[in-house]
């Protein structure tokens, strides 16, 4: 193959990552979303349903906590005391993303490895969507915009109509979640072929666009600089000083931050 041949090989195994990435992010994000507001709208209700005896009893003399606005810790404490009922529903869409990535990188069913890859992204979309659903409904944030909402006045139906907005208006959750699971396990799949097929050495492609990371202001992450990075297949690449066997691998200890919304890959090199 050609050093001409060779570019061509990669930037066509890079757009064809992106776009079934993209593809998943399109089908599942808004369904992933939708789950979730309707979750969060009936979580919401009972905090606010539990919170409504105490909104005109904030006051100042509580002892500050973590966030070391007293009122907001005051508020925080008893949201935490509301028992959530959860993502009814999501199991389904799991389902549907882990036998995606495996039908979308060739595997067919009676391959022993299918199962291997959709217990793996099921896994993977388990641990992401219980971490998306904590972060959303998190106390803290949540009392604190409940709490900026009642120092402007407003009332408790106009408080609550306001922090379900500001809510519903975060699809890119859903979106960061799909991407970032979805590369991940597409990565471990494609890895796994690579071992089948005997290739010796894996080289990491990044999407060579504008939104590649790379560091600037307080961020180190940086996949600039590991694009046409090569190691032996099973060993780790280094990125950002982390060590990763593909792209959007987390069993070394990755940082959320050195993989979440990635989109890079990684081919087979002789």
């Amino acid at each position: 193959m050609t050093l001409v041949q060779a570019r061509a090989h990669q930037a066509n195994a890079s757009r064809r990552h992106i776009a079934l990435t993209e593809q998943a992010v399109n089908r599942y994000a808004p369904i992933i979303w939708g789950i979730t507001r309707r979750a969060f709208q009936r979580h919401l209700a009972a905090v606010l349903e539990h919170l409504r005896p105490h909104l005109k009893l904030l006051t100042l003399e509580q002892r500050a906590g973590p966030s070391g606005d007293p009122e907001v810790d005051y508020i925080a404490t008893l949201i935490s005391a509301v028992h959530s009922s959860g993502l009814e529903g999501m199991g389904g869409v799991i389902e549907d993303v882990a036998t995606a990535v495996a039908r979308q990188q060739g595997f067919l069913q009676t391959d022993p490895r299918y199962t291997q890859i959709v217990d793996y992204t099921t896994r993977i979309l388990n641990d992401d969507v219980s971490a998306y659903w904590q972060g959303i409904q998190d106390p803290v944030t949540m009392a604190r915009r409940i709490v900026d909402f009642q120092r402007q006045g407003l009332g408790y139906w106009e408080t609550s109509r306001r922090v379900a907005a500001t809510y519903g208006a975060e699809l890119y959750r859903s979106e960061r979640l799909v991407r970032s699971a979805y590369n991940t396990s597409s990565n471990y799949a494609h890895f796994q072929d690579l071992l089948d097929a005997g290739y010796q050495h894996g080289r990491w492609l990044t999407a060579e666009d504008s939104r590649v990371r790379h560091p600037h202001g307080s961020s180190r992450w940086d996949h600039q600089s590991a694009d046409g990075q090569i190691v032996k297949i099973g060993e780790p690449f280094v990125v950002s000083g982390e060590l990763l066997l593909f792209p959007g691998d987390r069993s070394m200890g990755a940082s959320i931050g050195n993989v979440i919304n990635c989109r890079c890959t990684v081919i087979g090199v002789d």
